[in-house]
């Protein structure tokens, strides 16, 4: 029995070597969107991942708003409070003309 608690922690320490790097690989792809974001859509609803301009939906950040409990969550601490700043001064949720309710409800206020 002990050394099958052994062998059993043996392969929980290994396994858990293959999590870590998967999880930095997972980090790093955030931090590369993130980048992308940031330098060619900052405040826009989308980026245009080919042509590298943001696009305008509904005109109220959607990509950045929808991003920040994914930066708090990966300890991407500076670029959330980079979003948080731009939420505070530039998001203005009075919009005229049509709006997608649901976009809006799990994007914004989900």
């Amino acid at each position: 029995v002990v050394s099958q608690t052994a062998a059993a922690v043996a392969s929980a320490v290994a396994a858990s070597g293959i999590w870590v790097q998967r999880r930095e690989a997972v980090i790093g792809a955030m931090r590369h969107a993130w980048k992308g974001y940031k330098e060619a859509a900052w405040g826009h609803d989308e980026l245009a991942p080919r042509s590298r301009h943001g696009m305008k939906w509904f005109g109220m950040g959607l990509t950045l708003i929808d991003s920040l409990d994914t930066l708090w969550l990966m300890d991407m601490k500076t670029e959330f409070q980079e979003a948080q700043q731009w939420v505070s001064s530039s998001f203005h949720p009075m919009q005229t003309g049509n709006v997608n309710l649901f976009e809006c409800t799990i994007r914004i206020a989900g």
